[in-house]
């Protein structure tokens, strides 16, 4: 073999490195950006919606307690939250995401979950201690 025929042999494996090492690196900020919060959220303002699939399976919602600070007396109290992990169905490559959710809404949204509704789009109206959060299917 030639030192011609060696020293392309080197070049080609130094690119078939830079090519792997960009690989690696290209798929860890995608999954960074893409992938850098656990949890979704409710609608913010009134009359938004957003749009999750629920899961069927029970074991992929879980009752959870979190510290709410009342805004007015300013004390802490434990809230009960149920935690459903959800899927975003504009941007599914990001896997399940945790969206905790007050009693009422958590009813129905198991009451649509019931009909086989897994799809549904969430909407929030009024502000304040005046929200209502209601669920259809989407």
């Amino acid at each position: 073999m030639s030192n011609q025929d060696i020293n392309s042999k080197i070049k080609m494996a130094e690119q078939e490195v830079e090519i792997i090492q960009e690989d690696e690196v290209t798929s860890y900020l995608k999954s960074a950006s893409m992938n850098g919060s656990k949890f979704v959220t409710l609608p913010k303002k009134d009359g938004e919606s957003k749009i999750y699939q629920f899961p069927i399976e029970k074991s992929k919602r879980t009752l959870v307690s979190r510290p709410f600070v009342d805004p007015i007396t300013k004390q802490e109290t434990l809230a009960k939250k149920i935690r459903y992990l959800v899927i975003d169905p504009s941007s599914p490559d990001q896997g399940e995401k945790e969206l905790d959710t007050p009693r009422t809404l958590a009813q129905q949204i198991e009451a649509n979950i019931a009909k086989n509704h897994t799809v549904l789009e969430i909407t929030k109206r009024g502000e304040g201690v005046n929200t209502r959060y209601y669920v259809i299917a989407a």
